[in-house]
């Protein structure tokens, strides 16, 4: 797929926009435009409020899709475009993929327990479906890190052969 614009990083956050993410990640990515590729809030006025306030306090232009929007919409972006993504879950990512988007690099930065998840690490939980997911993001050959904000620790993601899940 031929998209103008740059994709800088793809973030996965559960909490999608807040104040790590509009502030300390925006800024040191030096990208022009947040995008929150999400089927949910695409349809909620009142989500995208809340997170159009964080990225204007931030002085970051923030905008909003579901998935299929945004493989329409991305095709035709600015070439001087860059983008810093940010979605709920590691499906998104996933679809995004085999829709052709050229993605480099995913930060699994926020993924709360639930019952049945296991600790990624201590903010990143996931079950087998988000197992599958991650594996066939570094089977396209995408980087895959932890990291809770720039300049903390940072833990790349290889393998899942280590995880093991309760059956």
């Amino acid at each position: 797929m031929q998209v103008e614009g740059k994709i800088v990083l793809v973030r996965v956050d559960n909490r999608l926009v807040h104040g790590q993410v509009g502030g300390p990640w925006s800024a040191s990515l030096d990208v022009n435009v947040l995008v929150v590729v999400d089927d949910e809030v695409v349809l909620d006025p009142l989500q995208q409020r809340l997170m159009e306030f964080v990225a204007k306090s931030n002085n970051i232009r923030i905008l909003f899709f579901s998935i299929d929007e945004f493989v329409e919409a991305v095709q035709d972006s600015s070439p001087h475009s860059k983008m810093f993504l940010v979605v709920r879950n590691v499906q998104t990512v996933k679809k995004l993929l085999e829709k052709d988007l050229p993605i480099d690099a995913v930060n699994l930065g926020n993924m709360h327990y639930e019952k049945g998840k296991v600790p990624l690490s201590r903010k990143v939980y996931i079950n087998e479906e988000d197992a599958v997911s991650i594996q066939s993001i570094l089977d396209h050959g995408v980087t895959c890190f932890v990291q809770d904000v720039p300049g903390s620790y940072r833990e790349e993601v290889t393998t899942l052969i280590h995880i093991k899940f309760k059956k």
